[in-house]
């Protein structure tokens, strides 16, 4: 940004006066920083002759200027977006792959992703192909794109949308139906984009598992456009309605959260929350505690938005059970038990013989741990409460006082499916 910034001061800057301001003469770092400027389209180069020799020198373009203004680094009024250019007509048609074809769905489906996330799903084993091919669907028009700041990873960050025309090359191959949507109305709000760009992420790297976009859910369920669920994971047919809870969000939003999670409407099969950090979780489960939901049994997931909660996800909620059986088997000899007032589904003997019910919360989900807390009657210490060994302390504080609770800690390797059989 400061370079940009400069090139507007200046009008112009030549690579060795940018090398020496802001890359200590490293001149190879310069070009390639200079190169991917270029490609966003934020700069143009050319070429002068200066006293006998001829040097490279930059200059911002308009859509630098307007990437400065867009975030505040200048004064001025945001740019409207204005129409390119149709390019010259081809002597044939394009033949589009069901790969092309696919990457429109897909953008159809969450309305906008980040070139990174379009290289790792589509173009994982050659994500150079795949800024080519990007590129290529750009120019025909069918999809759109956007340079913006990443606050997230602190860097520039291409995103891709589509198009009236990638709209029609679908409604043509029958994948949506002619007029269904235009391509405006996909387009998120300043706003919204960190959160979509957040939710995407989420549901790609849990892509064995089907996910309904938040606005197709809203209308399943008659929810209002307002609302703050992020989109549902559908597992056997039944969906599970997904939250984001950012670093820093207001005790507001955690109990708009939490109050459109006690009044669900019927059909819910439970609910996946994920915090960004540990000051988010924090905030969620404070609130959460205070106001004492209740959710007639429907499971309520807080899980963490990374790597572990990703695994726990797909090895632990979204699995048959075996994951879950497999941790279990660890620690001693696992009976499922008959139904049962509490609902404890399984048993365990520990090698010293000692029996007792299994009370899991690796899965995240606070609702059953809430319900033995208050309704068990058990006098004798009974229940076996099995958490993540990070989540320890936590936990003990949480069952201070319930003498029939021991708890037991899981190492966090096993929840990379290093499991004992």
């Amino acid at each position: 940004m400061d370079i940009l910034r400069d090139l507007l001061a200046n009008g112009e800057l030549s690579r060795s006066d940018i090398t020496d301001r802001y890359f200590n003469g490293s001149r190879t770092y310069t070009y390639r920083r200079l190169q991917m400027l270029k490609n966003y389209g934020l700069i143009r180069g050319r070429r002068r002759r200066e006293d006998g020799r001829v040097i490279a020198v930059y200059e911002l373009t308009d859509d630098g200027k307007n990437l400065l203004v867009q975030t505040g680094r200048i004064a001025g009024r945001k740019p409207k977006q204005i129409a390119t250019e149709p390019p010259k007509k081809r002597n044939r048609a394009r033949e589009w792959t069901e790969r092309d074809i696919a990457i429109l769905h897909k953008l159809y489906q969450v309305r906008v992703l980040t070139k990174s996330q379009l290289e790792q799903t589509f173009f994982r084993d050659s994500e150079r192909y795949g800024s080519k091919r990007l590129e290529v669907m750009r120019k025909e028009q069918l999809v759109t794109s956007k340079v913006a700041w990443s606050r997230d990873k602190g860097s520039l960050e291409a995103s891709y949308r589509i198009t009236e025309k990638g709209l029609r090359l679908l409604a043509q191959k029958g994948l949506i139906s002619e007029g269904e949507v235009r391509a405006r109305d996909l387009e998120p709000t300043e706003k919204q984009r960190e959160y979509i760009f957040d939710v995407n992420e989420l549901h790609l790297k849990c892509q064995s598992i089907p996910f309904v976009d938040s606005r197709l859910i809203k209308r399943k369920y008659h929810l209002n456009r307002g609302d703050l669920v992020a989109g549902a994971f559908t597992w056997g047919g039944l969906d599970y309605m997904i939250y984001l809870v950012n670093s820093g969000a207001k005790e507001q939003t955690i109990v708009k959260v939490l109050s459109e999670i006690r009044h669900a409407p019927k059909g819910m099969a439970g609910f996946l929350v994920y915090y960004k950090d540990d000051s988010a979780r924090h905030s969620f489960e404070r609130v959460f505690e205070n106001m004492n939901i209740v959710t007639g049994g429907l499971p309520v997931h807080i899980l963490p938005f990374n790597d572990k909660g990703i695994w726990i996800t797909q090895n632990i909620i979204f699995d048959s059970g075996d994951n879950l059986l497999g941790i279990l088997k660890n620690f001693g000899q696992v009976v499922s038990l008959p139904t049962n007032r509490y609902g404890f589904k399984q048993g365990i003997i520990l090698p010293d013989g000692s029996k007792y019910y299994v009370l899991e919360v690796l899965s995240g989900n606070r609702i059953f741990l809430d319900r033995i807390l208050r309704e068990y009657t058990g006098k004798n210490t009974d229940v076996l409460l099995c958490c993540w060994e990070d989540d320890l302390e936590r936990y003990q504080e949480r069952v201070a006082g319930a003498r029939f609770i021991r708890t037991i800690p899981v190492p966090n390797h096993l929840s990379n499916g290093v499991l004992n059989t």
